[in-house]
């Protein structure tokens, strides 16, 4: 992002404690405003600014949430080369055991 940037290093040291920010951030999973990434520093484009990219992510999206609500998995992890980690929620059903009714064996 910041190649031949002679300034790569203050601007990378900014976004890096912009976004390790614990008092603001409080986890990782805390949504960060576009507004935001920018004012750290942040080259990013909006998905609503590039109709091919967002079309590319929504399918990559739709994808993902058809495997997490109609299967077990609850995790996915894939990298760039294909190769995938999915982690599984595994049930055992066990139905309850039906009882014979006793019967007097006749003589």
């Amino acid at each position: 992002m910041f190649k031949d940037d002679p300034d790569a290093v203050v601007k990378s040291q900014r976004i890096v404690d912009g976004l390790s920010d614990a008092d603001e951030h409080k986890s990782h999973e805390r949504h960060i405003p576009i507004a935001k990434c920018r004012d750290l520093g942040l080259n990013v484009v909006a998905l609503e600014d590039d109709e091919e990219l967002q079309e590319l992510v929504l399918t990559v999206h739709h994808c993902y949430m058809f495997v997490l609500m109609n299967t077990g998995t609850f995790k996915i992890i894939e990298n760039h080369k294909g190769a995938a980690f999915a982690k599984q929620l595994q049930m055992q059903i066990q139905l309850p055991t039906q009882e014979m009714p006793y019967r007097k064996r006749p003589n």
